[in-house]
């Protein structure tokens, strides 16, 4: 046998063997692409996960967005409660005991709070962040400014039972619940004569006026803590189309000359920062932090809200 002939005939036994080894396939086009899909997908979230699907369930606590064991839930809460606790250290200013109970309580009071959830109300998020602040500084004077259906409102009440609540909005007619130890006024604060009895008092403003203005007005009557919600910057500004500016972080970083644009729905905005119109804010200020978000602990998100310290 020569070497061409001894080639072919070594070929022909390959091709012989290799038909042998993988024969014609039945599996139709929708079968091997299924087995392709199936074979591209066998580590995607779906095939991976370790959830599962059961019957409904209602949250045993529904400020918490999730059930849980009582060891894990109690950890969570554990964890809360070092986390508020260092901002709560800042506010007042003095070492704070464990928040725990506070927190406890709170959960187990907002389903009771009538305005709670509604449209245009400062959310549970920021409610436990109002309600833990007011605990800890045991103010003896309260004055919120911007009062709606009252969510803020009847969470400082049961916060801070003992102290006078002074409440204002322009009209009270949309509040949802009555409580006779809270003196309402159908008008602006700064037209009644209320001041500060002592440091630890507070003011909410949710008012959508001139920070500003608010800190001065705030600062003249004698009191030194306060809360603004709805205190946006860069990042936030698209979220307002009424935003009380100057806002707190504003007044804090702004020169004359700084200006912001931004849209909100289909109106485009626009603010320049003057120093005249914060009513020399800034230099009444002591400090003035941005209050945290709890959400990765509670699920629940606040506003855009800042503590101020006046001095």
């Amino acid at each position: 046998m020569n070497f061409l002939t001894e080639n072919i005939s070594k070929s022909n036994s390959e091709l012989t063997q290799e038909s042998k080894v993988t024969p014609i396939s039945n599996v139709s086009h929708d079968e091997q692409k299924r087995d392709l899909a199936q074979e591209k997908y066998k580590f995607g979230m779906q095939a991976t996960s370790l959830s599962r699907k059961i019957n409904t369930f209602n949250y045993g606590k529904p400020f918490l967005r999730f059930n849980g064991n009582q060891r894990i839930v109690d950890l969570n809460i554990r964890e809360l409660d070092v986390f508020t606790s260092e901002f709560i250290e800042t506010v007042t200013g003095s070492t704070q005991p464990s928040l725990q109970e506070d927190i406890h309580e709170f959960i187990n009071y907002i389903d009771d709070n009538p305005a709670s959830g509604h449209t245009g109300t400062t959310p549970p998020g920021s409610l436990l962040w109002l309600f833990l602040i007011a605990r800890s500084l045991k103010p003896k004077v309260i004055v919120e400014s911007g009062i709606y259906h009252g969510a803020s409102l009847h969470c400082l009440r049961h916060a801070a039972p003992s102290s006078s609540i002074f409440a204002f909005d322009l009209s009270l007619a949309p509040l949802l619940f009555e409580d006779h130890s809270i003196q309402l006024w159908e008008k602006d604060w700064s037209e009644v004569g209320i001041h500060a009895k002592s440091d630890r008092d507070l003011c909410y403003f949710d008012d959508h006026i001139n920070h500003g203005l608010r800190i001065r007005q705030a600062f003249e009557r004698g009191f030194k803590n306060l809360i603004f919600d709805d205190a946006p910057f860069l990042g936030e500004i698209h979220q307002f189309r009424w935003p009380g500016l100057p806002t707190v972080p504003m007044i804090m970083n702004c020169q004359d000359g700084d200006f912001l644009q931004w849209q909100y729905d289909e109106e485009y905005l626009e603010y320049k920062f003057e120093e005249k119109d914060t009513y020399g804010a800034k230099n009444l200020i002591e400090f003035a932090r941005p209050i945290p978000s709890h959400e990765n602990f509670t699920s629940q998100k606040g506003n855009v809200q800042y503590f101020v310290r006046l001095k």
